[in-house]
Order: C-alpha cells, then structure tokens, then sequence
C-alpha cells in the first residue's frame, strides 16, 4: 500500500481538504487505505489533522422513522 503514496502529496491533499474519494483516486487506493495511512502517519508523529465528521447521526429522528414505519 504505502509504497504507492508519497507521504508529501498524501499531507497536501489532505491539508487542502480533499476528500478520502478524492485521495483514494488519486493514489488508485481504497478509501480504507486512505484512513490507515492517515492512521500510520499520526502514529509515526506526523500532525495530521483529524477529520470532523460531516454527517451526524441524529438517532431520534432516525428512531421515529422506525416507529412510525412498524405497524
């Protein structure tokens, strides 16, 4: 995997806000191989920022969607 990632262009892509789609295509890598690269550069020291979830889950709404869907 990371033989295919140059660590200098992964930290631009990311530091530029671009997508883990966005990296996964440019590399030709998963999604998931994006995340685990991220991973092992903060493990290794590098001050990767950390993602914020776009989407939050807002299980109550989602909860009355399923109450009201049972019968």
């Amino acid at each position: 995997m990371s033989a295919k990632i140059d660590p200098a262009e992964f930290v631009r892509q990311w530091t530029a806000g671009r997508s883990a789609v966005e990296i996964a295509d440019a590399f030709e890598i998963s999604q998931t191989s994006v995340a685990t690269f991220a991973c092992k550069l903060r493990k290794a020291g590098v001050g990767l920022p950390r993602r914020n979830a776009k989407r939050h889950l807002d299980v109550a709404a989602l909860n009355a969607l399923i109450a009201k869907a049972r019968p």
